[in-house]
């Protein structure tokens, strides 16, 4: 990224399109009184079937108003015109079928993957042609902003309507994408937020531009090759470089964030003393300035609609990791078992009909559908909104006053969140060394919100629902599915 230019010859813009972004228009293009090709771009514009269904219907039209065939523009001219009229077109680059590598930048003119050696191009084509002959085994799509922001400056209305007037902040936010229901995510979407508004969402890529990146939105995991820090599994996990030191069991990799010391824990560089989880802050201005720490997100999407459940739920269940020294037997939080769970699971789908509508998708039954693509925002009313209630009188109860520390207190003070988190370590994890994998990373973060907010605003301003609802908008959009994601790239385009 710091050395991106708009004169990169790998950057795959075409010269018509640099000239657009060099000197960009400054009027709102107009077809005029041209008929033919306003009905070609309104068709374009609306069709999302395949592209050998344009072309049908471009017969059928030219049959029916009587025009030469020659009068009605194909698709590919109908796709330069609007890259005309707009500015924007994406980019094609090509990468390795196995997803090791994306063939930009340092690797732009490599024919064989830097990590497994195999062909960058179609391997019988490029040897009987001497190497003539370079087709790329798989391809994916970008859409450089700048144009799409020259688009909107051209605007008026849009202008006014997000105060377009010396300097523009951007939020960018990549996911994976579960395009099928019974698949796991298998492609990534980025997209950069101008707006919160569905025509506001810009299809995105990493582009050097005099922009202010005001927050980059992702999921935990993957935000270590956003940011290029060590991952949530590493000794100072907390991207927010707060510096705690995580602990971790002898002859294990694998750190936890716990902030109290177990006292049986001798591991060399790993034995530090218990931690005021009160007293964690934020880093240094100086930290700030130079690792941009506070530019990414704390997610809290993930945390609150998938993380915590995914750590609460398996534990009340009885199923969560056991380490060998452990013994499920003695958890007695584990109640959600058998026929309990099951009623349970039945009173949540009973509580539906009791939800208003405008609660969106309400929890099914989690005893039947947990497994079965439950999705964030079930998860969010599951255990937020029906959690306390249902949970009362099934969780013993420290272990249900614990859980309605985080429930009341998401929405109100940070000094419960931080009593929350040390009732998780005293209750659950309890000091020991064999269950600190009970302290995740997710109960970490809940004790950085009150800075975070104090930081960054509302958090749900730097959550990723909205990426999850161009996710959906996209796949809803999508109804090709012989090769589902050239389709995606299409309509995001």
């Amino acid at each position: 990224m710091q050395t991106a230019s708009r004169d990169d010859k790998d950057s795959g813009l075409s010269a018509e399109a640099l000239t657009r972004l060099k000197f960009p228009m400054q009027f709102i293009p107009s077809l005029g009184e041209d008929c033919i090709t306003t009905a070609a771009v309104k068709l374009y514009l609306a069709h999302s079937a395949s592209d050998k269904e344009y072309e049908r219907t471009c017969k059928i039209i030219i049959e029916l108003h009587g025009c030469a065939p020659d009068e009605f523009p194909t698709l590919y001219q109908v796709k330069q015109i609007v890259a005309e009229l707009t500015g924007v077109e994406s980019i094609m680059h090509d990468m390795y079928i196995d997803l090791c590598v994306r063939f930009t930048g340092p690797f732009a003119g490599l024919t064989h993957c830097p990590e497994c050696r195999k062909c960058h191009y179609e391997e019988v084509k490029f040897v009987e042609s001497d190497g003539k002959i370079w087709v790329p085994r798989k391809q994916f799509s970008s859409t450089p902003v700048g144009p799409q922001l020259q688009a909107l400056y051209r605007d008026l209305k849009s202008t006014d309507a997000m105060r377009y007037y010396d300097n523009i902040t951007l939020v960018f936010s990549i996911d994976g994408a579960q395009l099928y229901k019974n698949k796991g995510s298998d492609c990534w979407i980025g997209i950069w937020v101008t707006c919160y508004k569905k025509k506001n969402i810009l299809p995105a890529m990493l582009y050097k531009s005099p922009l202010f990146l005001v927050l980059g939105c992702v999921d935990g995991p993957s935000l270590a090759y956003l940011n290029g820090l060590v991952g949530h599994h590493g000794k100072n996990g907390c991207h927010l470089y707060c510096g705690l030191k995580g602990h971790h069991k002898a002859g294990c990799p694998h750190y936890y964030p716990a902030l109290l010391k177990p006292p049986d824990l001798n591991v060399f560089r790993c034995d530090h003393p218990d931690v005021d989880g009160a007293k964690l802050g934020s880093c240094s201005p100086e930290t700030y300035v130079a690792n941009l720490a506070h530019c990414f997100s704390s997610n809290i999407m993930h945390l609150a609609s998938l993380n915590l459940p995914n750590l609460l739920i398996p534990l009340w269940c009885g199923c969560f990791d056991c380490d060998v020294d452990d013994d499920v037997s003695m958890w007695d939080w584990a109640v959600l078992k058998g026929d309990v769970w099951k009623e349970h699971g039945r009173v949540v789908a009973a509580a539906t009909p009791y939800l208003p509508t405008s609660f969106d998708q309400p929890p099914r039954n989690p005893a039947e559908k947990i497994n079965s693509g439950y999705k964030a925002w079930e998860f969010t009313l599951y255990l937020f909104s029906l959690g306390p209630a249902l949970f009362y009188g099934i969780l013993p109860d420290r272990y249900w006053h614990n859980f309605c520390l985080l429930v009341h207190e998401f929405f109100t003070a940070h000094a419960s969140f931080i009593r929350f988190m040390k009732g998780i370590e005293e209750i659950y994890y309890q000091h020991c060394v064999n269950p600190i994998h009970m302290v995740q990373q997710s109960i970490h973060m809940i004790g950085h919100y009150g800075h975070e907010v104090e930081m960054k605003g509302p958090l749900i301003c730097a959550s990723q629902w909205t990426m999850k609802q161009t996710i959906g908008n996209l796949t809803e959009e999508s109804c090709q599915h012989l090769n589902p994601y050239a389709n995606l790239s299409q309509q995001a385009i």
